[in-house]
């Protein structure tokens, strides 16, 4: 959701953040500068996971947060160092996505690691910040 939104904005984020809220309500924050900026959703995706998996205390989870900064014009960023094609086939990849959704339904395409799980589905989160300060997206158990 939140790449989507970044593509959506035409930005591009530097630093990502996960918010995670335990059951008895104590907070746990990270957040990580990317090398390169980026709108692609694994990019994301594996720096969220590498800072949930260091901030998280293996408490149970009351709510989880992901949100991105550091925004800019997604027009003349910086192409990665490593592999900048491989770059721009993901970024295609994700427009194909986005685009999927628009025309037919938010469900019609999904990640493999929401596929037949009823306790735990992605939802649209909200930022505090507004749509020029950061993107964020949420997740509820």
């Amino acid at each position: 959701m939140v790449a989507s939104r970044l593509r959506a904005a035409d930005k591009q984020c530097k630093l990502v953040s996960v918010y995670i809220r335990s059951y008895d309500l104590k907070k746990l924050t990270h957040q990580r500068k990317l090398l390169c900026e980026t709108d692609v959703t694994i990019d994301i995706f594996n720096e969220i996971t590498s800072l949930f998996d260091e901030a998280w205390d293996n408490r149970p989870i009351r709510s989880l947060g992901v949100r991105v900064s550091d925004l800019s014009e997604s027009e003349g960023g910086q192409l990665p160092l490593v592999d900048p094609e491989k770059k721009e086939k993901l970024r295609a990849l994700d427009k194909t996505i986005d685009d999927l959704r628009l025309r037919f339904d938010k469900g019609v395409i999904q990640r493999g690691s929401f596929a037949n799980r009823d306790k735990f589905k992605p939802m649209r989160g909200v930022s505090p910040g507004g749509p020029d300060s950061t993107l964020g997206a949420g997740f509820s158990l």
